[in-house]
């Protein structure tokens, strides 16, 4: 009797001592990673704080805006030389003399002007680089769209981070903490030495969970450093306190209210190859016609050498010469018959091409009912695994009270009661994944509203939805 009360004492001895080496193990965690906070100079940022970081400062974006902006200042200085006519205009002196009977004319051509203007083609032209240009934007609305896409995943996989390492840090002193406890417990036999290598080889297992995702949340530093252009080892920090719960309304995400950019740009597409086929249609038998015009301004003089007087000085007196000024002006047309010979085979490709981005189009509209139809249901299934894992989680922690107590009543080994602790501790590690998981595809549904314009609108204006 008095053998079991001994062996009572020191196990409830031992208890004190495991829960103040935890509680040690605990707050020195605490305050490592306040430590580290500290030294990061840097508050956590917010997701709204991070995409304005990106437009303003991600280079993708940076070139995406100028490349928009070289394609529509190309396009505006086509146009304008577009609708100016080709124009030759000569100032010069050619003379010439003639001889009729007893007179002599002088002949002079000091201005020369032709010009040509293709009207019916550019007509179409004009019409055709309209639609580009709404191209261009939208091809630039994408690029930004997609970059922010990344932002946002990039933002909640440092989250991710973060939450992890911290896990880890504090699975580390805990560790630390239990070794101690069962070095003590084996010196004193009350464990067996299986019992203390377990212990230890649990201590190494966290070290290198810590080295592990310490590494990955440096990798993911690096990625949000570069989205938002800077130096790759600048220490950043964002909110990890992350919830399920949709920042917006995701109910209001439905299939007519689905802004595809990739569908618009296809309309676009579309537009442009109707138009050029009206082009072959009409203006090209009429390009084939190449009108010209031109007007010559004339003047001369004719001198008349059998009236003038004879021997004096001024030969020919103001009687004597004639002044004349005339205008010349012709219109040329040129017919191209090879041009005329191949209309057909030119009609039929245009048509060719236009069914072409009429069939890209319905795939386009399919694909993007698809991408709605999968991102819906990924991201109901992954609501329905964090609950399931949230769960989970609860009752691994009622099981690990149960161990302990059992444990305390000699009803279970001390490798059972570990058991449950490494069980508790990968079903907090699987909540920490199964957030991040729904907070991407949360936003990969996001996208499909508009892309930038919705991400931008949304951020700034809080919890309300905006659509298009």
């Amino acid at each position: 009797m008095g053998k079991l009360f001994n062996n009572f004492l020191l196990n409830r001895l031992m208890m004190e001592k495991w829960v103040k080496w935890l509680r040690l193990g605990i707050i020195g965690s605490g305050i490592f990673l306040m430590h580290v906070t500290a030294n990061a100079k840097e508050k956590p940022i917010s997701l709204q704080e991070a995409i304005d970081m990106a437009l303003k400062e991600n280079l993708d974006i940076q070139i995406a805006g100028n490349k928009k902006k070289e394609s529509l200042l190309e396009n505006r200085i086509e146009s304008v030389n577009l609708w100016f006519p080709t124009v030759a205009y000569r100032l010069g002196q050619q003379n010439s003399w003639r001889k009729e009977g007893a007179n002599f004319s002088f002949q002079s051509d000091p201005i020369t002007l032709t010009w040509k203007l293709d009207l019916f083609n550019n007509i179409f032209a004009t019409k055709i680089r309209r639609k580009n240009n709404i191209v261009v934007n939208l091809t630039a609305v994408k690029s930004v769209s997609e970059i922010l896409q990344r932002v946002v995943t990039s933002y909640y996989a440092l989250a991710l981070a973060q939450k992890r390492w911290e896990l880890s840090n504090t699975l580390v002193r805990v560790a630390a903490a239990k070794l101690k406890i069962d070095e003590e417990k084996f010196r004193l036999g009350i464990v067996s030495k299986i019992d203390y290598f377990n212990a230890e080889l649990t201590l190494k297992k966290a070290k290198l969970t810590w080295l592990e995702d310490q590494e990955a949340l440096k990798k993911n530093r690096r990625h949000l450093n570069i989205i938002f252009g800077k130096p790759l080892h600048t220490t950043i920090l964002v909110q990890s306190d992350t919830s399920v719960q949709p920042m917006w309304d995701i109910t209001a995400i439905t299939k007519e209210k689905v802004v595809d950019l990739e569908t618009v740009i296809q309309e676009n597409k579309v537009a442009i190859a109707a138009t050029k086929l009206t082009q072959t249609k009409v203006s090209y038998p009429l390009s084939c016609l190449s009108i010209s015009s031109n007007f010559c301004l004339n003047d001369g003089y004719t001198y008349d050498f059998k009236n003038s007087p004879v021997g004096k000085q001024q030969p020919f007196s103001h009687t004597n010469e004639t002044f004349s000024k005339s205008l010349n002006i012709g219109i040329s047309l040129n017919l191209d018959i090879a041009g005329l010979l191949l209309l057909p085979a030119r009609i039929q490709k245009a048509r060719m091409h236009l069914n072409h981005e009429k069939l890209n189009l319905t795939k386009d509209k399919l694909t993007a009912e698809a991408h709605l139809e999968d991102k819906r249901g990924a991201y109901d299934h992954l609501i329905a695994s964090h609950k399931i894992v949230k769960e989970k989680l609860q009752l691994q922690k009622q099981k690990l009270v149960v161990a302990k107590e059992q444990y305390r009543l000699h009803q279970i080994q001390l490798l059972e009661l570990r058991e449950a602790e490494k069980e508790v501790q990968q079903a907090e590690y699987d909540v920490i994944d199964a957030v991040f998981k729904v907070k991407k595809a949360e936003f990969e549904l996001y996208h499909l509203m508009g892309g930038r314009d919705f991400f931008v609108q949304n951020i700034k204006k809080g919890s309300t939805i905006k659509l298009r």
